[in-house]
């Protein structure tokens, strides 16, 4: 696929997941996905993680963190907000840190 029409699938992706995915361009949210190295594929599961945010998907990959582990719900008092989410949800909102979500999925020890 094109990197034109990678662009393309991916905010067609963005606009089925609905606003909270792209906010209010999905266009510019494509693009950013894109720019950050992302396939519609890889979005598509980050997005189902709750992560709406290439730069939390990126900082996920780098702690050795895949979209399904991210998935991983939480109770309240995990990070801030006072809400159960997903991790990538509560990491995409910036209401718990991937340090904190690595020692919440492996314990303290491995960060």
């Amino acid at each position: 696929m094109s990197d034109r029409a990678e662009i393309l699938a991916i905010a067609e992706l963005l606009r089925w997941h609905g606003p909270w995915a792209y906010g209010d361009d999905p266009d510019r949210a494509a693009q950013e996905w894109a720019d950050a190295g992302f396939s519609e594929e890889a979005v598509d599961a980050w997005l189902e993680a709750g992560c709406a945010e290439p730069d939390a998907a990126k900082e996920f990959e780098a702690a050795g963190i895949t979209p399904t582990e991210a998935a991983r719900w939480t109770d309240e008092e995990i990070g801030l907000g006072g809400y159960r989410g997903t991790i990538a949800l509560k990491v995409s909102n910036g209401h718990l840190s991937v340090d904190e979500a690595v020692a919440y999925l492996y314990g303290p020890e491995r960060n």
